[in-house]
């Protein structure tokens, strides 16, 4: 090969690998703004009412997280924002329902009911004011739920005891099981 063919081909595969240089990198800008558009689309707008509550009817926090100690006080806490967040009535009615309910509990001198039973009963108030639930309904629905719970606690505990029992029986064969809980 010429030294004139060497350069042209040298020329070629440099401007080759430029060019595939270039189409890598539209490539992945084009890819980082895909994935930037994804994440605005998919984020979820917070109502700052809501992230900003202050005073007494503000829920706990640690660390600047909400705190739940059990799975039914943070459902409480996705129901009453997700009514508000479709228009079911503004975060500002709901939150002056919860400071009517804890007011209630401090003019009485209750100071033992937790917060979020107080937060559940402002949610039920407002559900009740707003026509989604009748008392009937909610007592009705609330009996319903607590003799399920009842019915599956009792399938637990004799699930416990038939290990607990296999357990004693085969005692020194194996470890225990896990009990449900």
């Amino acid at each position: 090969m010429t030294a004139e063919a060497q350069g042209f081909t040298g020329a070629a595969a440099k401007a080759t690998s430029e060019a595939a240089g270039a189409e890598a990198a539209r490539a992945a800008e084009a890819a980082r703004a895909a994935v930037q558009a994804a994440r605005a689309t998919n984020a979820r707008i917070v109502n700052p009412e809501v992230a900003e509550m202050q005073g007494a009817e503000a829920p706990p926090r640690k660390n600047g997280e909400l705190v739940f100690d059990k799975l039914w006080e943070g459902r409480t806490f996705g129901m009453a924002v997700t009514l508000s967040d479709q228009g079911v009535y503004p975060w500002r009615d709901f939150r002056s329902s919860l400071i009517e309910v804890i007011s209630a509990c401090d003019a009485s001198g209750d100071t033992t009911t937790p917060y979020y039973e107080q937060f559940l009963a402002a949610l039920e108030q407002l559900s009740i004011d707003r026509g989604l639930v009748s008392v009937d309904e909610l007592d009705r629905l609330t009996s319903e739920f607590v003799a399920k719970r009842a019915a599956q606690d009792a399938e637990r505990a004799a699930a416990d005891a038939a290990i607990a029992a296999a357990d004693v029986a085969t005692a020194g064969d194996a470890a225990p099981r896990v009990a449900h809980g």
